[in-house]
């Protein structure tokens, strides 16, 4: 019993599939490429890396500080983190606090349910990810099954380490291009041959939007960027479908269905593009 137990604790180490990752470490160093969209078209990618540092105190609760550097320019802060108890980890940035991650979440549950933006935890599996073997959690917002959620135990997304997931998100563009541990490499992104983000296989530019999105009171001026029929879906907050148009003119008005902030996608022939708007 003792011999087959010492085997397999041997095969565990050597495909670095049994131990605990995490995520707080200041062993740990994240490559992002990171694109800004100043609403119009996105600048050239910058490369920056992120890495934890030294502890911080903060009104009494004990964080770890997360710094970062913009291509080869000096370190400077970024955010704070911590984890608690129930293993929920916390990035502090300002004022505002935000729970990012659970790697100890099981299949089924809940993910963040008293936000506005509760998690369903769909699978879990143990995944190669570069040279490792890493905890795979798989995951959707509700009312979008069909939009895949994807966290690596100790890696966090394949965005940047703040960033759970790129649904939601608008102004910018995000890919973790290397993640190293221990000072070595253990993955690098298929898309790029260097830890770099001007090194990209595919794209190094990224293409010109495909819509331009005016509000006047509460109509939508969409102008297209050429005659193509698309699909236009505008969402609420919640993630509830409220609004399809099909546009086939260069230039469309719609009325708004409602006020506030809300998500839009458009899908035309194989192109995506998503994004969000403020109804007064």
């Amino acid at each position: 019993m003792r011999t087959i137990l010492f085997s397999c604790i041997l095969i565990c180490f050597q495909n670095s599939q049994c131990h605990s990752q995490t995520f707080i470490d200041t062993t740990k160093v994240w490559t992002v490429g990171e694109q800004i969209t100043d609403g119009q078209s996105y600048s050239y990618p910058n490369t920056v890396s992120y890495r934890f540092e030294n502890d911080s105190l903060f009104n009494e609760i004990l964080y770890k500080k997360m710094v970062k550097r913009e291509n080869t320019g000096s370190w400077e802060f970024h955010s704070l983190w911590r984890e608690d108890n129930n293993a929920n980890i916390y990035c502090k940035r300002g004022l505002n606090e935000t729970i990012v991650y659970n790697f100890t979440i099981g299949e089924g549950e809940v993910f963040n349910e008293e936000s506005d933006y509760p998690i369903f935890i769909d699978s879990i599996r143990t995944k190669e990810f570069g040279s490792d073997m890493r905890k795979i959690i798989y995951s959707h917002y509700e009312g979008h099954p069909d939009h895949v959620i994807q966290w690596i135990e100790g890696v966090g997304s394949l965005y940047a380490p703040f960033i759970t997931d790129h649904f939601f998100l608008v102004g910018g563009k995000y890919t973790l291009i290397c993640f190293a541990e221990n000072d070595y490499n253990i993955y690098l992104n298929q898309n790029y041959s260097a830890c770099d983000a001007t090194t990209s296989i595919k794209n190094l530019e990224t293409p010109s939007k495909l819509l331009h999105i005016s509000i006047e009171n509460e109509f939508i001026r969409i102008e297209k960027a050429n005659n193509n029929e698309g699909i236009f879906r505008i969402y609420k907050l919640s993630g509830q479908l409220i609004s399809i148009e099909f546009l086939s003119n260069q230039i469309s008005t719609i009325c708004s269905p409602q006020s506030g902030l809300l998500f839009y996608n458009y899908q035309e022939n194989r192109q995506y593009e998503k994004g969000k708007f403020l109804i007064y």
